[in-house]
């Protein structure tokens, strides 16, 4: 009987260490794993803190406007330090990426007029800060980057006449742009539109003229903040424009169209449905009295005015 008892006695003794030690590495492990959160917030924090001292304050529009423009290598080669290099417009057309840019780490605005080669390198990705790339004329220019996508504050690229580009890959690449607004897909030029344009969200302003499409899908009539569209195309091979102009009353904030010498005879009755429109920006090669013509169409529809004016501002200002 004194062994039965001695035998519960250490059993109750195992069971309560058994316990005590489970207890102990519970206990443990939640305190490792705040630990853990705490060491990884603080790591965030810290990453931010040295982006910022890394790559610099992202400038403001009007701060972009006043920063010095380079137009050279050589210029970039002679500036000591490459932190205050914000624009970048050479006069002479790059024939390759300019590796010498590649330490302007606070690069906001970044112009390859005509670019001759058929990349673009990875590293792109390194420019944080790049509010704009130019592209126009980069006839030889086969693909984006994927890296690309990885540029948040990226809001302005302009691709117009970059013509070996596929028209998917570049809207695969460009939705990972949360805070794109102004595109140009002008002369490029593809047959068809990829539904993916309506994953562009917040796009202000777009350029698509002069390509080979005839419609635009759906998902097109959804970009809710499309402010203004250049759609004119040559009259040789015409836009279904019967079909985009009626569709397009259900972009809510569309207040300029522009599609001068693009064969059109007249200006659709359903404009008048257009909830935002404030301009028409028009003008066809048979008119014999410019004046006239935009005043008669101006009269039709009093709810926006019809302009000659076929100007516009270069992209590489859309800082």
């Amino acid at each position: 009987m004194k062994n039965f008892f001695l035998m519960i006695a250490m059993v109750a003794f195992l069971t309560a260490c058994g316990g005590g030690k489970q207890a102990e590495n519970t206990d443990n492990t939640t305190d490792t794993s705040a630990g853990n959160t705490e060491t990884a917030t603080g790591n965030t924090t810290d990453d931010t803190k040295t982006d910022e001292a890394q790559y610099g304050k992202l400038l403001t529009k009007e701060e972009v406007g006043k920063a010095k423009e380079y137009t050279s290598i050589a210029d970039v080669e002679a500036e000591a330090d490459k932190s205050t290099i914000i624009r970048y417009r050479p006069k002479d057309y790059a024939k390759e990426f300019p590796t010498q840019l590649m330490t302007a780490n606070n690069l906001q605005v970044l112009v390859l007029q005509n670019y001759g080669a058929a990349t673009l390198p990875d590293d792109i990705k390194k420019f944080k800060n790049l509010t704009l790339l130019y592209l126009d004329g980069a006839s030889k220019l086969e693909k984006l980057p994927e890296a690309l996508g990885e540029l948040k504050n990226l809001k302005t690229v302009s691709l117009g006449g970059c013509k070996k580009l596929d028209i998917s890959q570049v809207l695969s690449v460009l939705k990972n742009c949360p805070n794109l607004e102004n595109l140009s897909l002008s002369y490029m030029p593809f047959t068809e539109m990829p539904a993916t344009i309506g994953e562009l969200k917040n796009l202000k302003y777009l350029r698509i003229k002069n390509n080979k499409f005839k419609t635009l899908p759906d998902e097109f009539y959804k970009l809710a903040n499309l402010d203004y569209l250049a759609i004119g195309s040559n009259p040789k091979e015409p836009y279904n424009y019967e079909e985009i102009f009626t569709k397009l009353k259900d972009l809510p904030k569309l207040k300029t169209l522009f599609f001068p010498f693009s064969g059109i005879k007249a200006l659709p009755d359903v404009m008048k449905d257009y909830p935002a429109l404030k301009r028409v920006a028009w003008k066809e090669s048979d008119w014999k009295d410019v004046k006239a013509e935009t005043k008669k169409w101006s009269d039709k529809f009093p709810n926006f005015e019809v302009t000659w004016s076929t100007s516009s501002t270069p992209m590489y200002y859309f800082y």
